[in-house]
């Protein structure tokens, strides 16, 4: 913004001043960034980075300089601008290798002066989430993150539903990108942790080999107890039978010990 100074006539004064611009309405109302004073060069004082964070009200500016009557802007508003910072605004619990995250995280969109963005028409955000594990403090490896991964964000909002991380940890994060907005630095969540779930399921750690006739197998099989997310559940309360099926129909006689209790 450009002020001139003409209290003579309307003539501009060749004295240097040194000018400063305040808020006049409303008052206290946010901060004024920027330069706010200037001095006068042959009467003219250029402002060139003023900014007000603070949107939805209406302002005007008052300039003044010692000696001289004060000047008012015209009132003007400021309005929230486009997405340029991403914060997590919910953090995630905890999961289990049987159960969604609880409370599922929430992200919100900001610009420059830190106001969540709005809706405007034509501009569409998405926000992208991912798992990471936490390996050491300056290190840690992508884990995949089931669920709805990018939602896209109502009223500068971004509200996840179903995220869902599977191998039990201590020490898991999500990350939190703007798609194709490489420039707008990511957010980063809270440390969680994954906890196993209930037994479920069995998992073969080691396949059996193969033998002459009445031999033992060779490798012989290995069997775990696991959770949906094929975590080891230890557990000593398991019986585990062995038996030789194809589709369903038992064939054959299987001779050893075919009734293991689990002992992990």
């Amino acid at each position: 913004d450009e002020v001139n100074f003409h209290p003579c006539g309307g003539y501009y004064l060749a004295t240097r001043y040194a000018l400063t611009v305040r808020y006049a309405v409303p008052e206290h109302a946010g901060v004024l960034q920027g330069t706010p004073t200037l001095p006068t060069t042959a009467g003219l004082a250029s402002f060139l980075d003023l900014s007000i964070a603070r949107i939805d009200r209406a302002y005007i500016l008052a300039f003044s300089a010692p000696g001289l009557a004060s000047s008012f802007s015209r009132e003007f508003v400021v309005t929230a601008g486009p997405a340029r910072l991403v914060r997590v605004v919910g953090q995630p619990g905890n999961g289990t290798g049987n159960a969604t995250l609880s409370p599922q995280p929430g992200v919100e969109l900001l610009d420059f002066g830190g106001n969540r963005v709005r809706d405007m028409p034509g501009v569409t955000y998405v926000v992208h989430a991912e798992a990471r594990r936490v390996v050491n403090a300056s290190y840690s490896e992508r884990v995949f993150l089931d669920g709805a991964v990018d939602v896209t964000a109502v009223a500068g909002l971004a509200t996840f539903q179903n995220l869902f991380v599977g191998p039990a940890s201590d020490a898991y994060t999500l990350v939190f990108t703007l798609v194709a907005h490489n420039l707008i630095p990511a957010a980063t969540s809270e440390a969680f942790s994954v906890s196993l779930g209930p037994k479920c399921c069995l998992r073969i750690q080691q396949d059996p080999g193969g033998a002459s006739g009445g031999h033992f197998l060779s490798p012989q099989p290995q069997i775990l107890v696991t959770d949906w997310s094929e975590n080891v559940v230890p557990t000593d309360d398991v019986e585990i039978e062995a038996r030789i099926e194809e589709n369903g129909a038992i064939l054959g006689t299987l001779s050893g010990t075919i009734s293991l209790v689990s002992a992990l």
